[in-house]
């Protein structure tokens, strides 16, 4: 079965943000730390970083030919959604449009159809 279009654009969303948490992130962090107040504060910036790093690690999974998840990494894209709490609402934009594109028929049967060759390689190894 071939991958949908719909998987590489996931792809291309999860990298984008990626980007732009690890960048936010470091952002935050060298911003606030120039402040008193920052000293105190700059953990924050990490939370952005982390779900960057997530991202692109997922991104990597999702541009291979095959995919090699069982499923489609859902709490990924609401990860993305939370980084409001950080102020980054194109985060949040970007996960209701990555979620959007989780709910499409042909997404879904490609993951059933991923799920279903990856049992079939662990039997065999």
């Amino acid at each position: 079965m071939p991958k949908p279009g719909s998987i590489q654009l996931i792809a291309v969303i999860y990298l984008v943000d990626g980007f732009l948490n690890i960048g936010w992130g470091f952002t935050i962090i060298f911003g606030l730390f120039s402040s008193v107040i920052g000293l105190f504060c700059f953990p924050i910036g990490f939370y952005p970083i982390a779900i960057g790093i997530i991202e692109f690690v997922y991104a990597i999974k999702l541009l291979g030919d095959p995919v090699r998840l069982s499923k489609a990494p859902y709490l990924v894209s609401v990860l993305q959604l939370t980084t409001v709490i950080v102020l980054d609402p194109i985060g949040l934009f970007l996960g209701v449009i990555s979620l959007l594109l989780y709910n499409s028929k042909k997404v879904k049967a490609y993951f059933d159809f991923a799920a279903h060759q990856l049992n079939l390689e662990q039997r065999y190894v």
